[in-house]
């Protein structure tokens, strides 16, 4: 699976689980789970990080839970994997080791990685969703504009949306004329509205349900009777890199929160969404939720200013 937010290398699984194994020994929490351990005994871990933790412990057969106890399993932690984590904590170090003035790259872009996956999930979001010509679309938390950008080949315009900070960064030399920059906080500030589709693409996670909640309120405002919001993210548990994705949001997104599909169906009907729709794309591990605003007068309230 070919992952965009992590890093499908070779022999990446192995680094992924070094790290894992590293962290539970030198925490302690690995010593603790071979004697076995009650959720109890183990309240001075980070609450946040250790709940999307063992997840991927189970998923990796490291840990079982049995009469509410977690156990290691019999097979002790693997010495190759410490090694591989020590290793990557010294070479790691290189750069404080040459300088203790270090700076960061100006010119460094994640865009040339990150458009690797743009136009299979564009292909594969051609036929899942029903994308119109005439149509004008909101690209919400539209990060690097790779999306935005190829999505403006299929429709008459798209509104790109992000924060300042993020948007400061877009060179709209390089985007299509039917590509337009708005940069503002979809939470706080207006974005405007008419739209015939609003895309959310890996973009709910980073928010607590409270927030996706108000979300939902203010999308359904900002769309046209009958126009859809389409979400792209990893939303099924049963999918192989679910739970490791998880970990990846507790240790990126402070407020994160990793869904699945009968939550964000019932967060959507809860402001008035009706009309879920469904796809997989085995290729990227991404599934796609499409919700419709009904085309009914809605009696829905106009979002008040989130404080």
């Amino acid at each position: 699976m070919d992952a965009d937010w992590s890093l499908r290398l070779p022999a990446s699984d192995a680094v992924y689980r070094a790290i894992i194994l590293d962290a539970c020994v030198r925490s302690g929490l690995y010593s603790l789970l071979v004697e076995g351990a009650t959720d109890q005994d183990i309240t001075h871990f980070d609450k946040r990080l250790l709940t999307a933790l063992v997840p991927v412990l189970e998923a990796e057969g490291l840990v079982v839970r049995r009469d509410h106890v977690l156990r290691w399993r019999a097979e002790p932690h693997s010495s190759e994997a410490l090694f591989i984590a020590q290793h990557l904590r010294t070479w790691l170090g290189l750069a404080e080791r040459l300088s203790t003035a270090l700076t960061d790259p100006e010119d460094f872009s994640d865009i040339v990685v990150l458009d690797r996956n743009t136009p299979e999930i564009v292909d594969w979001l051609t036929r899942a969703v029903s994308f119109r010509s005439e149509h004008r679309w909101l690209d919400v938390g539209a990060g690097t504009g790779l999306l935005g950008r190829h999505l403006a080949s299929k429709v008459r315009q798209v509104i790109m949306c992000d924060r300042t900070d993020v948007a400061s960064r877009w060179d709209f030399r390089k985007f299509p004329t039917n590509v337009v920059p708005l940069a503002r906080d979809v939470l706080h500030d207006d974005i405007g509205t008419g739209y015939d589709g609003i895309l959310l693409c890996r973009f709910v996670e980073t928010l607590s349900s409270q927030d996706l909640q108000r979300l939902f309120e203010i999308l359904h405002h900002a769309l046209k009777p009958g126009g859809q919001v389409v979400l792209v993210g990893y939303f099924s548990p049963e999918s192989p890199d679910y739970a490791l994705f998880g970990l990846h949001v507790a240790l990126s997104c402070s407020q994160g929160h990793l869904y699945t599909i009968p939550h964000l169906v019932s967060l959507a009907h809860g402001v008035g969404f009706v009309d879920a729709g469904f796809s997989h794309n085995d290729a990227t591990g991404y599934d796609v939720l499409i919700i419709r605003r009904s085309e009914a007068r809605s009696n829905a309230k106009i979002p008040k200013p989130y404080p």
